[in-house]
């Protein structure tokens, strides 16, 4: 059986599928198995998923005959097909340096309560160019000390997902049969979820070196999605099931909330990031159902 599980979910990503395999496919932790996934892409990414499988052994395929509308069903489907005792999600457009998954499985193997283990990233350009390191965006830990999942949750995840990127992390499959799918029914934060579902069972590394290469590119779901209602509406619901779970206090909850709701009311106030009224209109309905602290505290601000 492999070690890792290494689970490359694609869509239209067929111009950095080379990378990306490759990047796998070359790193110094050779005990691995390669699951790749498409997601009924319209370009040529089946031919190339194809021409690699065909000259390695170690890699599977999966092709959807119709797109699963989220990522993150994806990664359920790669996981019920993973093998290994560590998962490694790959992302497509993303690639890695070689000693990646040689030193975060090495943390993994040596302390048995941490589930996460995840690196600095580097934010690249669509042709692979650095445009910056994710230390820069991102609020960071403490490297290489065991943080604990729910302090983590309560400190940090609670207001932002502090990993900057999923193709940075490496985690333990067993966590992953212990957690509910909540997160395949969202279409950009599902990762953040994840993440915390599994913190609420294990601890957390973080490692302070840049060994992976996050793409930034106009068709990344990340990017596109920040421009519509999706992700304060994810941000929402995460909230609320953190809440629901016990997994946040009343007062975090609150005080979380009344941020996003600050965030939207200042985003609004700016005329080239202001959402259209309907996508309002959907987040404030939203809110109505679910979360009475968010709505009322951008009402408030609304009518300062």
């Amino acid at each position: 059986m492999p070690v890792v599980s290494v689970i490359i979910p694609n869509y239209n990503h067929a111009l950095y599928l080379p990378q990306r395999i490759e990047s796998v496919q070359n790193q110094t932790f050779q005990d691995i198995e390669i699951i790749i996934l498409d997601d009924c892409s319209t370009d040529n990414s089946r031919d190339v998923i194809s021409n690699y499988a065909r000259t390695d052994k170690r890699i599977q395929t999966l092709f959807n005959t119709q797109n699963s509308g989220s990522p993150f069903k994806q990664w359920a489907k790669g996981l019920n097909l993973a093998k290994g005792e560590y998962i490694w999600i790959a992302e497509s457009d993303d690639y890695a340096d070689p000693v990646f998954l040689e030193k975060l499985t090495d943390i993994l193997k040596v302390q048995p309560q941490v589930g996460i283990v995840y690196s600095q990233s580097w934010q690249v350009d669509a042709q692979g160019k650095i445009i910056t390191s994710c230390r820069n965006l991102y609020k960071t830990l403490e490297p290489k000390s065991i943080h604990s999942g729910k302090s983590s949750i309560a400190n940090h995840f609670s207001g932002a997902n502090i990993i900057p990127n999923a193709s940075a992390v490496v985690f333990r499959k067993n966590l992953v049969d212990k957690i509910n799918s909540d997160y395949q029914t969202f279409r950009l934060s599902g990762d953040w979820l994840f993440w915390c579902q599994m913190l609420s069972l294990s601890d957390l590394v973080y490692v302070d070196e840049e060994l992976n290469y996050f793409r930034l590119h106009a068709q990344k779901v990340t990017v596109a999605s920040h421009k519509d209602q999706t992700f304060i509406i994810e941000n929402l619901r995460i909230l609320d099931l953190l809440h629901h779970q016990k997994l946040i206090s009343d007062m975090i909850y609150q005080s979380k909330s009344k941020n996003v709701a600050r965030q939207l009311k200042e985003r609004q106030q700016k005329s080239e990031t202001s959402l259209p009224f309907a996508q309002l209109r959907s987040i404030l309905r939203y809110a109505l159902r679910n979360n009475t602290t968010f709505l009322l505290q951008y009402l408030k601000l609304s009518f300062r």
